[in-house]
């Protein structure tokens, strides 16, 4: 195309206009944590289609390997470019060019050993690491402006070798060999359990083989990441003279099934979020360590941190983001993660997608807010039916009016907990809430009974007023169960069959009576009412 007259003239740039101090920059600003060098490598034996990779610590250095596809000659020279690549980001994680220096800071050399199916040749390919910083290190303190431009470094300090490979020739894999990595930057990498912590985090580590929803959350997402499926690792770390250490993804205890929510479109959707709610209450949490909340994931690999989806949350303080383990992954190829990973860059599709997240969080949310409710609501009925017992004896004594304003201030918070659920739930455990609110009404009928007015004039009105309180007494406890007896002490089974020893006459009917209330007391816990009855025919034929 002919440039307008106004345009200006081209400038043409050649190799000797770029300085070999770019490729310092580029490592030293994308890669400043030594993990995300590792987590790189991790990244190309994915778009390999691996699905192990092993990483094994010996002697200052680190080897990552694979068992993927291999590299071709062709795709070794692709490989070595700087800032340059082939790979299409629709398939592919890694696009721009970068990764396969991120050791560049990390280690004196670097090799890249690989094969591929079919073929009889292995090739490595070398980077003098420690060179090139020297030379970019020299210069920096010459007067002279001339520098080494970055083509010439490369050219200079990168090697490439043949020969006849002695693995079998269908195999196929690529080995990633750090060496002589700095004492400082070896620490870092080498810890196990850091190591851990941040793969899991950050790479599609898969989960581990017991956890009962593996296959259908992985299902889910090779599913809707076609053409090129999703493809969890497993990684192996080894270390000398040390057992294998097998990564897995654990996932907490506590947490109900998953649940897949498509944002978008429902046959393409921009992403889709699983997401399992804790079964209890508050933060999720795997030993000492937080795990609650929802991160991107972009073929698998996180993007950013928690933070960057905490505010779709916004009932309260936003606690509720704590109560999930979810993921947010990423469809739509035009997102696209920032060069730091750590946010997406800022275009008018992240911002479509973002609108899209917003109405399918709040659901979630809601679905937490009614969770919180639900649980709010049993354990306050659980805490009165708990506390019945201690209401009845206090009832049983009572002469004023103290009782009868707890009861009823029980009474009013139950209803309370009961109507603040959403309707759908209202029948949660209704038949309880429906006992607990007849015992409650009973006990303060009584309490109301034995209240002797304060006008009452004589000895005899006030004896008949406790002796109405009393008959009540038994009513409500032949009617509800409750304890009659003034000293409100419990009945045992003991107790219970003594009576009916003392019943000459009666106990056909006393059976049958037992007969009816064991079936309607267990009609609801078959498991205990087939103990029971094992029990009592093991008993019988001991008799």
């Amino acid at each position: 195309m002919k440039a307008k007259p106004d345009d200006g003239t081209p400038v043409v740039f050649d190799a000797n206009d770029i300085g070999s101090e770019l490729l310092s920059l580029l490592s030293e600003g994308l890669y400043s944590n030594p993990l995300d060098a590792l987590r790189e490598y991790v990244q190309n034996a994915v778009d390999a289609k691996s699905k192990t990779v092993n990483i094994r610590f010996t002697g200052g250095s680190v080897s990552i390997h694979d068992m993927g596809e291999g590299m071709t000659l062709e795709k070794i020279h692709v490989a070595r470019k700087f800032a340059v690549s082939t790979k299409q980001i629709s398939a592919n994680v890694g696009f721009r060019g970068i990764g396969i220096y991120s050791g560049f800071n990390l280690c004196k050399r670097m090799t890249i050993l690989t094969k591929t199916k079919g073929d009889e040749i292995e090739r490595e390919l070398s980077f003098d690491f420690s060179s090139m910083r020297s030379i970019i290190v020299k210069e920096r303190s010459l007067k002279s402006g001339v520098k080494t431009p970055l083509v010439k470094l490369l050219s200079n300090n990168v090697r490439l070798k043949e020969y006849k490979s002695r693995a079998a020739l269908n195999d196929s894999f690529t080995q990633v060999q750090l060496q002589d990595i700095s004492e400082l930057h070896y620490g870092l990498i080498s810890d196990s359990r850091s190591l851990r912590d941040y793969l899991v985090r950050n790479v599609p580590v898969d989960f581990e083989d017991d956890y009962p929803h593996r296959d259908l959350i992985n299902g889910w997402l090779a599913y809707y990441s076609k053409p090129e499926p999703y493809n969890p690792v497993q990684i192996n770390l080894y270390y000398d003279g040390k057992d294998t250490i097998a990564i897995r993804r654990e996932m907490p205890a506590g947490i109900k099934p998953p649940v897949l929510t498509l944002v978008g479109d429902e046959k393409k959707p921009t992403a889709i979020i699983w997401s399992c709610l804790t079964e209890g209450k508050g933060h999720i949490i795997v030993g000492r360590t937080k795990v609650g909340g929802f991160v991107y994931r972009r073929k698998g690999f996180t993007i950013g941190t928690r933070d960057l989806l905490a505010k779709f949350f916004t009932t309260g303080s936003g606690t509720l983001f704590y109560w999930y383990v979810g993921e947010v992954h990423v469809l739509d190829d035009k997102v696209v993660p920032n060069a730091a990973r750590n946010d997406f860059e800022q275009t008018d599709e992240f911002n479509v997608l973002k609108h899209k997240l917003t109405p399918a969080f709040k659901n979630l949310e809601k679905a937490g807010n009614d969770h919180r409710e639900r649980l709010n609501f049993e354990t306050a009925l659980d805490r009165v039916i708990a506390d019945i017992p201690r209401l009845t004896r206090v009832t049983a004594t009572a002469t004023d009016i103290a009782i009868r304003s707890e009861i009823e201030s029980v009474i009013q918070e139950l209803q309370s907990e009961r109507a603040s659920l959403p309707p759908v739930l209202r029948s949660t455990r209704s038949k309880e809430f429906q006992e607990t609110i007849k015992a409650l009404t009973n006990l303060d009928r009584l309490a109301e009974a034995r209240l002797v007015p304060a006008d009452t004039s004589s000895e005899a009105e006030r004896e008949s007023a406790r002796a109405q309180a009393t008959a009540l007494a038994a009513d409500l406890a032949t009617d509800e169960g409750l304890d009659s007896e003034d000293d409100a002490e419990a009945l045992s089974l003991a107790a219970v069959f003594e009576d009916i020893a003392a019943r000459d006459g009666e106990h056909p009917r006393i059976f049958e009576m037992i007969l009816d209330v064991l079936e309607d007391a267990l009609a609801d816990n078959p498991e205990v009412y087939d103990v029971v009855c094992l029990r009592l025919s093991a008993g019988l034929s001991k008799l």
